[in-house]
């Protein structure tokens, strides 16, 4: 599991905006357009920045005594968290994943992805391809073609494959095609598809 967030800035184009990471750590460090946590408890965390193009890493930590139950019960007697901050561009919101994983696992390859709107990871013979917008966008890239604000593709081969639209849309890969006005889902295992269709939990109110 991982965390794709999208911040808009719209309305505040005259701030540099900020956004800061913080994680239960011993460490961080920063390359390129991601920063890894070594984690105190055997998970570490890649945090990778797909938007803006161009930014400033901070990186700071603060120690204190007052750990939660669950680090006491792992003998800690101080917690220490560290923070990633982001400055970003002026007018430009943020794109960006927080990856968790065990840390003998292998890091995950970051790319970003249909332009501004979108990433790709790829990780363990998997490559997930991620569409985050404000609006329906309209795509053709690596077999994908969609219309569709938001957009999950996660890829083993063109027989084992999954399209999920949270918001609905219409996509399409590897001759197999789903579209809805609701959440949706299809998943297709040595080339049998099957759609899974679900509920709308962010109606937009009538006007």
């Amino acid at each position: 599991n991982y965390l794709v967030t999208l911040d808009d800035q719209d309305g505040f184009n005259e701030y540099a905006p900020s956004i800061s990471y913080w994680s239960l750590a011993s460490g961080v460090t920063t390359d390129g357009r991601t920063a890894h946590f070594t984690g105190q408890l055997g998970v570490d965390t890649d945090l990778y920045v797909a938007v803006p193009e161009r930014f400033v890493w901070h990186t700071d930590s603060f120690t204190h005594n007052q750990c939660e139950p669950i680090v006491k019960h792992r003998g800690f007697t101080t917690e220490t968290q560290y923070v990633a901050r982001i400055e970003g561009q002026s007018g430009q919101g943020f794109l960006m994943a927080a990856f968790p994983r065990l840390a003998d696992e292998e890091k995950p390859v970051f790319t970003p992805w249909a332009g501004t709107d979108g990433l790709k990871i790829t990780w363990k013979g998997e490559t997930h391809y991620l569409l985050l917008s404000l609006t329906p966008k309209a795509i053709n890239l690596d077999g994908i073609k969609a219309t569709a604000a938001c957009m999950v593709v996660k890829v083993t081969d063109t027989k084992n494959f999954t399209i999920s639209l949270p918001l609905g849309g219409t996509a399409s890969f590897g001759g197999k095609k789903v579209s809805g006005t609701a959440p949706i889902e299809l998943v297709v295992e040595k080339g049998k598809s099957k759609v899974h269709p679900g509920k709308n939990l962010m109606p937009v109110a009538k006007q």
